[in-house]
């Protein structure tokens, strides 16, 4: 029997899937109503899939579907939010989007517990790429702030060499000259 986890805060979307996995697949599922507990039991448990709501609070479910993958558990993200959806498609992650199916679900999580391999790699890949693009857009930041100071650095030297001095005349053009 396959075990599931569902790492889901609102509960009536969490008692669907149980009873859709219990139902059409048979399996065996654990839900979790917080990301906390959801990483505690990933931790000290086995899974054949994680289903991961990704708008949980206190942790983001992207960063519980690496931690999923880490303990080598396939991960299926869902997603009601366009931004994140775009997100989770810009990066790579597997998911679906908010309404789905139950058909859909179903489908889904058997297609991902075949290929847990190559889920459990495509979430790791994931992970990398969006760290990567954190770790650039951090850098872009820092660069801009550098030069937004350097920039502010040179308009203090520009208002200093236009303003007059105690005797009336300009320092800096009284230097160059």
């Amino acid at each position: 029997m396959k075990k599931v986890l569902l790492i889901e805060d609102e509960p009536m979307t969490c008692d669907l899937i149980v009873e859709c996995f219990g139902d059409r697949l048979g399996a065996e599922i654990e839900c979790a109503r917080d990301a906390v507990l959801g990483a505690r039991m990933m931790a000290g448990w086995h899974f054949d899939l994680a289903v991961i709501n990704v708008g949980l609070p206190r942790i983001s479910g992207i960063d519980l579907a690496g931690f999923a993958a880490n303990q080598n558990i396939p991960v299926l993200l869902v997603s009601g939010h366009p931004e994140s959806n775009e997100i989770l498609r810009r990066f790579g992650y597997p998911f679906l989007a908010r309404p789905f199916g139950v058909d859909a679900l179903c489908a889904e999580a058997v297609r991902v517990i075949d290929e847990a391999r190559a889920n459990i790699r495509r979430v790791q890949a994931s992970a990398d790429k969006m760290l990567a693009n954190t770790k650039a857009l951090s850098s872009a930041v820092m660069e801009s702030r550098r030069l937004l100071r350097e920039i502010k650095a040179q308009q203090i030297v520009r208002e200093l060499g236009n303003a007059p001095m105690q005797d009336g005349s300009h320092r800096w053009r009284d230097e160059s000259a």
